[in-house]
C-alpha cells in the first residue's frame, strides 16, 4: 500500500528540520575539532534536505494525479502544488550549496595538508643539511687539531719544553671548554644537538624514531609547529607581496574581550584610531617589566613569567656579591640575558626584533620537549578607541609597542585563542625561556616535613642564592585554598601569579622579595608596602634596599615589597625555573 499524502508531508517537514538541527551544529559544534567536523555535519544535513525534497516530490505528484482525477475541484490543490515546489526549488538549492561548500572545506583541507607536507619536507632538508655542515665542521676541527698537535710536539722538541709544561697547557684548555660550557646561550642552539644522544659514532645525528616522533609532536589541536630552525628563522620571507594573514585564522576572544571588541587591527590602524597618525609602531622601545600590563585575558601566571623575563634581560640590572669570599665584585654578567629578544624575528644586523609593516612574525617557544616556530600576524583586538584588548605595555609617550602583545599572541595561538583557561608559571616560563621547571612546595608544618616539602629556611637559601648568581627565574601564586576575604584584604587575589623581580637580604637581616602584579596595579597592603611607612623610615635600609618613597607614593604600577615571612603565609606556592646550563656535564 502506497503512503498516504500526510505522511509524505510530514516525514518532508520532519527531515527539514533534522537538516536545520544538523546546519546549527555545524556552526556551533559542541567540541571544537576543526574544519573536518563543520563538513560531516553539512553533509549529513544536506543528505537530510535531499531526502526531504523525495517526499515532497513524491507529495506534488500525488495533488497532480488528484487533480487530473477531478476529485479535488477547488483551487486550493493548485495553491498547495506550488507552495510545495516552491519548497522543492528552495531546498534543492539548499542541498546544492552545503554540498558545495562540504568540497570546497575538502579542498581546502587537502591544501593545507599538503602544504604540512610540503613544510614537513623542507624542514626535514634543512636539518639534513645542518647536520651535513657540523659534520663537515667537526671533521675540519678535528684536522686542525692534528696539525695543531704536531705543530706543538715539533716546537717542544725543538725547544726543549718539558713533558709538565705540555700538561699545564692540557689544563688550561680543560678549564677553558668547561667555561665554555656554561656560558650563558643568546641564540638557539641547533636542533641537532639540543639533546643527549644516543649513538656514540655520529653524535650529532637524530635516529628514525627521534625524528618521527618531533614530525607527529608537531601536531596539536590549535595547529602545526614544527622545530626551530635558526636558519629557517634567518631566511625566512618577511615581506609577502601583501601583508600577511595567518592562514590559520583568527583566534577565539575571551569573554572579556568579546564584551568591548570593535575590529581586528593592524598597528598602523590602530594608532590612527587613536589619533595617533604622526607615530609609528616599534616592536621594543624598552625591554622593563614594570610596563607590562595584563589585560582582557587570564593568562596572569604567563605575563608574570614575561615580567621576570624583561628583568632579567634589561641592562641596568645588576645584582651586588656580599659574600666576601666570592671573587666577583659584581655579577652584572649573569643578567643581561636575552632572553626576551631572542624569540622574535625578523631582526636587524644586531639582532634586534623589528616591526615589520608586512605584519608577520616567527615566535619561538619551547613545547613538545624543543623549540618551536609559531608564525602570527600582527592583526590585534581592539575597542572603538583603538585600545588593545589583550596585554601591552604603558608608555605615557603614546608610543605603540608590540613585543608583549606578539609574543601573547604567538602563546595564546599556541594554547588554542584568548579564551585561555589559565595555566601555572612553571609551564608558561618553560615555554619562554626553557630553563628547567621545579615547583617549590613547602611544608604544611614546619615540625613535620615530608620528603616532597623543602623548609622554608632552604627555600629561601636556594632562591637568594641562585637569584645573585642570575640562576633562577621565580614567581609566586596565593593559592585558592586561602578565602577571598581574608586576602582582598591585605590587597592580593586568590589564584593569582605575581612576578619576583629581585630577591633582597638586607644587611640588618631582613628578607624581602620585590614582587609584580601583572595587571599593573593593585599590590600588597601589609609590612613593607607602600602604605607602611614606619617599615621604611630608615634611610639608610632604603638606600639599600633601593626603595623611592616618593616615586612609590605617587604611581600604582603593581610593584611592591614582601617579607618573606608574609610571602610564606598568603604565597606558598612558588615556581622557580633553573638555568639549563647547571645541570650541563
Amino acid at each position: 500500500m502506497p503512503p498516504q499524502p500526510d505522511y509524505l508531508i510530514q516525514k518532508a517537514f520532519s527531515l527539514i528540520e533534522e537538516a536545520r538541527g544538523l546546519e546549527n551544529v555545524a556552526d556551533n559544534p559542541p567540541v571544537r575539532g576543526g574544519g573536518g567536523d563543520r563538513a560531516l555535519y553539512l553533509e549529513r544535513s544536506a543528505a537530510k534536505y535531499s531526502d526531504a525534497v523525495f517526499y515532497l516530490k513524491n507529495y506534488a505528484r500525488r495533488l497532480v494525479r488528484t487533480e487530473s482525477d477531478g476529485s479535488n475541484s477547488s483551487g486550493a490543490s493548485a495553491n498547495t502544488r506550488d507552495l510545495i515546489v516552491e519548497n522543492i526549488d528552495r531546498y534543492e538549492t539548499r542541498a546544492a550549496d552545503l554540498m558545495a561548500e562540504v568540497e570546497s572545506s575538502r579542498l581546502e583541507d587537502e591544501r593545507r595538508q599538503r602544504r604540512e607536507r610540503e613544510e614537513l619536507a623542507r624542514v626535514e632538508n634543512l636539518r639534513l643539511e645542518d647536520e651535513r655542515r657540523q659534520r663537515r665542521e667537526r671533521e675540519e676541527e678535528q684536522q686542525q687539531r692534528e696539525r695543531q698537535r704536531r705543530d706543538d710536539g715539533h716546537r717542544r722538541n725543538e725547544s726543549g719544553v718539558s713533558t709538565s709544561s705540555w700538561v699545564v697547557d692540557q689544563v688550561e684548555e680543560l678549564k677553558r671548554k668547561i667555561q665554555g660550557i656554561d656560558t650563558d646561550r643568546s641564540t638557539s642552539p641547533k636542533l641537532a644537538s639540543s639533546r643527549r644522544h644516543s649513538n656514540a659514532n655520529q653524535p650529532d645525528k637524530l635516529t628514525r624514531d627521534e625524528i618521527e616522533v618531533l614530525k607527529w609532536s608537531s601536531r596539536i589541536a590549535s595547529g602545526l609547529f614544527l622545530p626551530w630552525m635558526d636558519e629557517e628563522a634567518r631566511s625566512y620571507n618577511y615581506s609577502p607581496a601583501q601583508p600577511w594573514i595567518d592562514p590559520d585564522g583568527l583566534l577565539k576572544l575571551s569573554e572579556k574581550q568579546e564584551e568591548r571588541f570593535c575590529k581586528w587591527a593592524r598597528p598602523t590602524e590602530i594608532l590612527a584610531m587613536r589619533g595617533n597618525t604622526p607615530s609609528s609602531p616599534t616592536m621594543i622601545d624598552t625591554i622593563t617589566p614594570y610596563t607590562i600590563k595584563q589585560y582582557c585575558v587570564s593568562d596572569c601566571s604567563f605575563i608574570a613569567g614575561l615580567c621576570i623575563s624583561a628583568e632579567f634581560e634589561r641592562p641596568s640590572n645588576r645584582q651586588l656579591i656580599k659574600d666576601p669570599n666570592c671573587i666577583l665584585a659584581e655579577c652584572e654578567r649573569l643578567f643581561n640575558r636575552r632572553l626576551i629578544k631572542s624569540l622574535i624575528h625578523p631582526q636587524d644586523p644586531n639582532g634586534m626584533p623589528t616591526y615589520n609593516r608586512n605584519g608577520v612574525y616567527m615566535v619561538k617557544l619551547w613545547f613538545n620537549g624543543v623549540e618551536r616556530r609559531v608564525l602570527v600576524d600582527d592583526l590585534l583586538p581592539v575597542d572603538d578607541k583603538g585600545e588593545l584588548l589583550c596585554s601591552h605595555t604603558k608608555n605615557n609617550d603614546g608610543c605603540l609597542e608590540l613585543w608583549v602583545p606578539i609574543l601573547e599572541k604567538a602563546y595564546m595561538k599556541l594554547c588554542g585563542g584568548y579564551d585561555f583557561p589559565g595555566s601555572n608559571s612553571g609551564v608558561d616560563l618553560f615555554c619562554l625561556t626553557g630553563w628547567i621547571p621545579e615547583s617549590i612546595i613547602l611544608p604544611e608544618n614546619p615540625n613535620d616535613v615530608r620528603d616532597f616539602e623543602t623548609p622554608a629556611e632552604r627555600a629561601w637559601d636556594r632562591l637568594y642564592n641562585a637569584y645573585s648568581f642570575g640562576d633562577c627565574l621565580a614567581t609566586v601564586s596565593t593559592s585558592k585554598a586561602l578565602t577571598e576575604e581574608k586576602v582582598k584584604k591585605v590587597g592580593l587575589f586568590t589564584g593569582h601569579a605575581y612576578a619576583v623581580l629581585k630577591i633582597v637580604w638586607a644587611s640588618n637581616g631582613t628578607k624581602l622579595l620585590q614582587l609584580k602584579n601583572p595587571w599593573a596595579s593593585k599590590g600588597w597592603k601589609g609590612r613593607f608596602s607602600a602604605h607602611d611607612t614606619q617599615s621604611w623610615s630608615d634611610p639608610a635600609f632604603c638606600k639599600e634596599v633601593g626603595y623611592d618613597i616618593d616615586s612609590v607614593a605617587t604611581y600604582d604600577d603593581g610593584v611592591f615589597w614582601m617579607s618573606w615571612d608574609d610571602l610564606l603565609l598568603y604565597l606558598c606556592n612558588i615556581h622557580v625555573l633553573w638555568r639549563p646550563g647547571l645541570f650541563r656535564v
